[in-house]
């Protein structure tokens, strides 16, 4: 199954590590993380969402950054696996 993050992307849920609220993402040692992502070119921030960012998936090889809430999309994964 796949979990729809916005702005028509979707990430299969059984490639998902983690879902992250932006906010409380905020130290050091993930800061070095992000700017390790970044540099791999491994951020998927579509249309410039960074202004706009509420949460961080984390997958094996990328990291994906969107404008829903951490909470509704580990609802809607939550549904997902539910529903299998």
């Amino acid at each position: 199954m796949f979990l729809h993050l916005g702005n028509d992307i979707s990430v299969r849920t059984s490639d998902i590590i983690s879902i992250h609220d932006y906010d409380i993402f905020d130290s050091e040692e993930n800061r070095a993380y992000l700017e390790s992502m970044k540099k791999k070119n491994a951020i998927i921030d579509s249309k410039g969402l960074l202004k706009d960012v509420k949460s961080l998936i984390v997958t094996e090889d990328r990291l994906y950054l969107s404008a829903i809430s951490s909470s509704t999309l580990k609802r809607r994964a939550a549904a997902v696996f539910r529903d299998e």
